[in-house]
């Protein structure tokens, strides 16, 4: 990632120094295709960046709707994860959960919870699980970056 964002700042001062270039010498169309190369050069960047992120993302899932209670501890954030995915089934402990925290601002004391599962095979159960859940106010999906897309509920 570090790698990445230095290759970036590089290209930023490729891109100045380009411009110093052609505005001392008049070469429109030079700066033009240098300017071309430097765009291709950070759209391809920018999708080596989302494909890391998504990839540093693949086991975690994301469960909306679960209340806020007073404490704001990682235990008691996990002991929630644990009583949601008990609706659906599948009894987690201790060492099933690598990390279960909230995520973003306060709104409506329901924020949502960022749960990276042990094992990519219990992401899936809980995923496939997650039907069972309609109409509770609580939904279950995988975790993306925001240049994939995906919209969240």
């Amino acid at each position: 990632m570090e790698e990445l964002r230095k290759l970036i700042e590089d290209l930023a001062k490729e891109v100045k120094q380009e411009y110093e270039k052609s505005k001392g010498a008049g070469k429109v169309q030079d700066f033009e295709t240098s300017m071309h190369h430097v765009v291709n050069r950070l759209e391809c960047l920018e999708r080596k960046v989302d494909y890391l992120e998504n990839q540093s993302r693949r086991n975690n899932i994301v469960i909306y709707g679960v209340h806020e209670e007073n404490g704001k501890r990682w235990e008691e954030t996990e002991n929630l994860v644990r009583r949601v995915v008990a609706k659906i089934g599948i009894d987690l402990v201790n060492s099933d959960i690598e990390r279960a925290h909230r995520v973003g601002r306060l709104n409506g004391g329901k924020r949502p919870i960022v749960c990276r599962p042990a094992h990519f095979k219990m992401k899936c159960s809980i995923l496939r699980g997650s039907k069972y859940l309609n109409g509770t106010g609580i939904v279950i999906s995988e975790d993306f970056s925001e240049g994939e897309g995906v919209p969240i509920p």
